[in-house]
């Protein structure tokens, strides 16, 4: 797969194997087709809302297939996705919506409430979208996105390209909009297609489930969908972590791979059941965003294999 930007690796995988299973989602499942289709159709419709290329649109809620469809659309624009941390206060939101600039903001279940707190403090925000979200909103996203045609727009895009604004946690100050182009987010998942720049656990594996459970506005979720979307496979999506849910999806289903940060990590071996499960067909757990103690690594290599 070769391929200098998201947007033309959901095409290439979209015509290549539309059929295989991009997202898993409870009941749900998203093809490489449908995401490549849907992601198109949203593209069109954010270019009906004027949304232009370099424009920052935000999403603001727990972990979707569908937040990965608006960012593949917007990709397609060259629009840059900026995930909102659905856990901060309504000044902080306000903050971070305002810095971003955002005239457009996706909602999961259960956020409107906190856009209609911050509304008055973000002249800018003209438009809310709700995925999931029940009549919390005017638009609903599935409706909208299917008024539109699934057609390519001809917005020209480069890897230099900005594709992803995350926010640092503010902890010395303010939060600070990290900007990732499709470049720099593709580069360490090798979508160049360069020989043996991939490490084992990069090597795309037909078959492979991921779980993603870490949170969206993090790099740990985003980066995870990226890396599945990239290589082609499923991931198993989870709301938020949940160790019971995590461990239950393991045991049922054939993951090969995860993303965990060190203290989620912790907390799944501190569970009752995680001496029951067969972890047999988990290839890989990855980790990062912190130190990993050397004991809690001997536990789960330990526990975990």
């Amino acid at each position: 797969l070769q391929a200098d930007t998201l947007a033309a690796i959901i095409r290439q995988h979209g015509q290549s194997q539309p059929g295989t299973v991009a997202f898993t989602y409870g009941e749900e499942e998203i093809t490489f087709g449908q995401l490549d289709a849907g992601s198109s159709r949203a593209a069109q419709g954010l270019l009906a809302l004027g949304v232009q290329k370099g424009e920052r649109i935000t999403y603001l809620g727990k972990n979707h297939p569908l937040y990965f469809e608006v960012m593949l659309g917007a990709a397609k624009i060259g629009a840059v996705m900026t995930p909102v941390n659905w856990r901060l206060a309504p000044p902080e939101v306000a903050y971070i919506l305002d810095d971003c600039q955002a005239r457009v903001v996706f909602v999961g279940e259960g956020f409107a409430g906190m856009i209609d707190q911050v509304r008055t403090d973000v002249p800018r925000l003209e438009h809310v979208i709700g995925i999931d979200a029940g009549s919390e909103t005017g638009t609903d996203y599935r409706a909208w996105r299917d008024q539109h045609p699934a057609t390519e727009s001809d917005v020209a895009l480069t890897r230099e390209d900005d594709l992803l604004q995350l926010y640092t946690s503010g902890t010395t100050g303010r939060p600070k909009g990290a900007v990732m182009t499709n470049g720099s987010i593709l580069s360490s998942r090798d979508a160049t297609g360069s020989e043996g720049a991939l490490r084992p656990w990069q090597e795309p594996v037909e078959g492979d489930v991921t779980l993603l459970a870490m949170p969206c506005f993090h790099i740990s979720g985003t980066g995870t969908g990226i890396g599945t979307i990239v290589a082609g496979t499923n991931s198993i999506v989870l709301p938020e972590y949940d160790p019971t849910k995590a461990l239950d999806l393991i045991e049922n289903y054939n993951i090969s791979k995860i993303f965990l940060v060190p203290a989620a990590i912790q907390i799944l071996l501190n569970h009752p059941r995680v001496a029951e499960v067969d972890f047999r067909r988990l290839k890989y757990i990855t980790y990062g965003a912190s130190p990993i103690p050397l004991e809690l690594m001997k536990a789960a290599m330990d526990r975990i294999g």
